[in-house]
């Protein structure tokens, strides 16, 4: 066994890990912030992958299609939380298993509506780093990974003994910014294109 593919395979590996951190973002600082169950985050995901795959057809570029789509999914985000918020939250009680329901509608409308407007079949954007990569030496970096990993290490910041600095502005009503900040950064996660076969 040769060790550069030993290295290379961890690196690898490695930068998958960033790309999978980089989706959860969303997800944990929801989660962790407000202790939602927002289980209609995987379908976020997919309607953000969709998003970049739809201006793609467009000729925009799938990282750009991403940052394009930030503002939309904040917005979106910061509507669905205002909604949860004043028709579970407020009420008490078993908010958490009314909101647990709740986002799983979200889930099972937003899937139904992408299938019905997509199809079933895998659908694959057009950009000119996809199957390029970086070399170091013997090893080959994915051009199309290396925003997944910044996103990640950005992220990582986040979790050092700091807040996230979307929820400094009111330590009180967190869920005004942050659940939906972590959509849009998702959405940029979601938007990097997969590796061509």
């Amino acid at each position: 066994m040769h060790f550069d593919l030993l290295a290379e395979a961890i690196v690898a590996g490695l930068m998958l890990g960033c790309f999978y951190a980089a989706v959860s973002v969303g997800l944990s600082v929801a989660f962790g912030l407000l202790d939602v169950p927002q289980i209609a985050h995987p379908a976020f995901l997919v309607l953000g992958a969709y998003g970049a795959y739809f201006l793609g057809q467009y000729g925009v570029d799938p990282l750009l299609a991403g940052a394009l789509l930030t503002p939309v999914f904040f917005l979106g985000g910061l509507a669905l939380y205002r909604f949860y918020h004043a028709t579970f939250e407020r009420r008490g009680g078993d908010a958490g298993l009314r909101g647990l329901a709740f986002f799983f509608g979200v889930s099972f409308i937003l899937e139904v509506l992408l299938i019905l407007s997509f199809g079933v079949d895998q659908r694959m954007v057009e950009a000119p780093y996809i199957g390029k990569s970086l070399a170091l030496g013997e090893m080959r970096l994915p051009l199309r990974m290396l925003i997944a990993v910044g996103v990640a290490l950005r992220a990582r910041t986040w979790s050092h003994g700091r807040p996230c600095p979307l929820a400094r502005h009111n330590p009180e009503t967190p869920w005004a910014a942050t659940p939906p900040a972590g959509g849009g950064v998702s959405s940029v996660a979601t938007s990097e294109p997969p590796e061509r076969n």
